[in-house]
Parts: structure tokens; C-alpha cells; sequence
């Protein structure tokens, strides 16, 4: 039997801190995210800590290409999903959900 609730508290606010996070991150993505798939007829695909745009063809969009490096929309994009979440080192793109 624990004596103080220290870890449970805990448990409590960082599980309060999470929801938070994702409910922030859904209106990221319902903003920004799924407008820019639209816009651009992309998909965004999320998971095991990574994040990626691919076309209509599957090809993989990578940001650091030459016709995208002076593209606002893409910078924009690309800024706003590698924004790192709470000191975790986990950027908020990884933890949106996919946009098909």
C-alpha cells in the first residue's frame, strides 16, 4: 500500500498533460494538416515516431528537395509538424493521425 499519492498525482497531471496535447494536435491537424493534403493532394501518414508526405504516385515528398525548399506552403507545413512536443524530443507531427 503506497503512503503518498506522489505517483499517482503524477500519473493524474501527466495524463491530464497528454490529453491537452492531443486535443491541440487534432485542431493542428484539422487546420493545417488535412487543408494541406487537400490543397496540394497529398497524404500524410504518422507512426513509430516518424512523419512523411507522399503524392498521388506514392513518391515520398522530402522537404529539402529544390522545388519545395522556397515553397511558403510547404515551409509552413513542415515548421509548424516538426515543433517539439513538451521537452519530449518527439516532434507533433508523429503524433497526429494520418490524412488519406
Amino acid at each position: 500500500m503506497m503512503m503518498y499519492p506522489i505517483q499517482s498525482q503524477l500519473d493524474t497531471l501527466y495524463d491530464r498533460y497528454e490529453a491537452q496535447v492531443d486535443e491541440y494536435l487534432e485542431v493542428v491537424r484539422r487546420e493545417h494538416v488535412i487543408p494541406f493534403c487537400v490543397k496540394h493532394k497529398l497524404v500524410f501518414s504518422s507512426g513509430n515516431g516518424a512523419w512523411c508526405f507522399f503524392d498521388e504516385n506514392k513518391n515520398l515528398i522530402d522537404f529539402d528537395d529544390e522545388e519545395y525548399e522556397d515553397n511558403v506552403d510547404f515551409q509552413a507545413i513542415n515548421e509548424i509538424l516538426s515543433s517539439i512536443v513538451g521537452g519530449k524530443d518527439i516532434e507533433c507531427g508523429c503524433w497526429i493521425d494520418s490524412v488519406k
